[in-house]
């Protein structure tokens, strides 16, 4: 005789029903209310933080005019604020990522807010290049503490297949603060003093330090869930201590010696470089090149960011495509991403520097403003995942610190030298540095290209 003291038995058919099974199993940890709850009012901290981070520091690009006008800086003056600040940036992006997976996620990234707002208040105060190139100098430091701890949380909290969509969502908060800022900046600039815009956006970006405090968590074992997600034959699971591979131990130094890396770093170096080129100096050379006004320009720099959420969003769905079972085990899945993205980028690059003149109508500026943010930022959190995905895991981190480390020599060479350029030829002769920029990516990318084909060489001939 069968007993059946759970109820589980199906009387009809007079065997055990596996749906009544399933049924009363308990849910795994990472489908609870609890974990879901913790999982996005945490995501939406990182949304709503890195948009503050990012408001702060485009609250300089958006002042540019005011301090030529109000203070006497000149062009290479800026340039030389804009530089310390990269330069600042790309050391503490690397010396973060390689903290971010030894300290508190949670307290790291508001440490970074309440510095970084603060900071921001203090800038206006002066009127010597040489101190405020200090002041955003530190805050390119501060600003290091953003994006390492958003990283390590967005591993722990979202599975591998997920990764690309959700890392891209994240980093459309940046872009949308990069959006509404110019066009709000130069709006409150009319309305009270453009120091305004520095106090304000600093007092809130305090506010949202703390806030985050209470609203994070910085990993689903804080709620007694899982301790992170892997990836096995294509299927997300919840790796506990039991059955989870444990890869060789490897020092963070060993990052240095990673030629594929290095190739990945210095597309990520050139989308910076042209990232920024175009943030930094677009409203500018409209000013001066198109004729436009400073709250027209501003809009049409809008759009740039504007491309950039989209181009965070389609590219990232997109790239996840490209992992499927046949390539989720190479080098560089996501190299056929990264090469259509270059080779777009040359062409759109081309068009903003032959085609702005005085009778270009604002659609069309507009419209060059939008495919290069779509693409660039599109490239960018393209070969963000690329550069952890083409090291051994256990590398992850540091890899993807030293790579925005790298990212940030292309920063600095849209500060000074891009303005050096500028004076001392032409607008047309800077814009068509960043063409030449965007030839050279293209070479890099059919490297990683040769890499993925590599690869599916190698398990073709593992199967046969």
């Amino acid at each position: 005789t069968i007993t059946d003291p759970d109820g589980l038995a199906d009387p009809a058919r007079g065997i055990y029903s596996t749906t009544a099974i399933m049924a009363s199993s308990p849910k795994p940890d990472y489908e609870t209310v609890s974990f879901t709850r913790w999982r996005w009012l945490t995501y939406m901290s990182m949304f709503v933080g890195w948009s503050s981070f990012y408001f702060c520091r485009r609250s300089l690009a958006s002042s540019i005019m005011n301090l030529i006008q109000d203070n006497g800086f000149s062009t290479d003056d800026i340039g030389m604020i804009i530089s310390s600040f990269a330069v600042a940036y790309a050391i503490s992006k690397f010396v973060c990522a390689l903290l971010s997976d030894h300290v508190s996620s949670k307290r790291m990234f508001s440490f970074g807010l309440v510095l970084t707002g603060a900071c921001c208040v203090v800038f206006p105060l002066s009127k010597n290049v040489t101190v405020s190139s200090a002041i955003w100098f530190i805050e390119g430091l501060l600003q290091g503490l953003g994006w390492a701890p958003c990283a390590v949380l967005l591993k722990k909290w979202f599975p591998p297949s997920q990764m690309g969509r959700w890392w891209s969502v994240l980093s459309s908060s940046g872009n949308i603060a990069g959006a509404v800022s110019p066009f709000l900046f130069t709006s409150l600039s009319t309305v009270w003093n453009w120091k305004f815009n520095f106090y304000l956006f600093g007092t809130a970006t305090v506010f949202v330090g703390v806030s985050v405090l209470f609203t994070m968590k910085d990993s689903p074992s804080d709620i007694g869930g899982i301790t992170s997600f892997s990836s096995v034959n294509g299927k997300e699971e919840n790796s506990q201590e039991k059955g989870t591979r444990v890869e060789p131990t490897r020092k963070w130094y060993e990052v240095f010696l990673l030629r594929d890396l290095w190739i990945a770093s210095a597309i990520y170096a050139m989308l910076y470089l042209i990232k920024n080129g175009n943030l930094n100096w677009s409203q500018l050379y409209f000013i001066q090149v198109a004729g436009r006004s400073e709250t027209t320009a501003a809009a049409i720099v809008g759009m740039l960011q504007v491309g950039g959420i989209a181009g965070n969003m389609v590219m990232g769905y997109i790239s996840d495509l490209f992992l499927t079972a046949k390539t989720e085990k190479t080098k560089c899945p996501r190299a056929p991403v990264l090469f259509g993205i270059s080779l777009l980028m040359v062409f759109a690059l081309h068009l903003l520097v032959s085609t702005v003149t005085e009778s270009s109508s604002e659609v069309w500026l507009s419209m060059l403003m939008l495919m290069v943010g779509f693409l660039v930022d599109g490239g960018i959190a393209t070969v963000g995942l690329v550069s952890m995905e083409i090291v051994p895991s256990v590398l992850a981190g540091s890899a993807h610190g030293l790579a925005c480390a790298v990212a940030q020599a292309g920063a600095f060479a849209a500060g000074w030298p891009f303005a050096y350029a500028i004076e001392s030829y032409s607008w047309s002769a800077a814009y068509r540095l960043l063409e030449l920029v965007s030839l050279s990516m293209v070479v890099l990318c059919c490297y990683l290209l040769l890499l993925l084909l590599r690869g599916l060489a190698q398990a073709r001939r593992k199967v046969e």
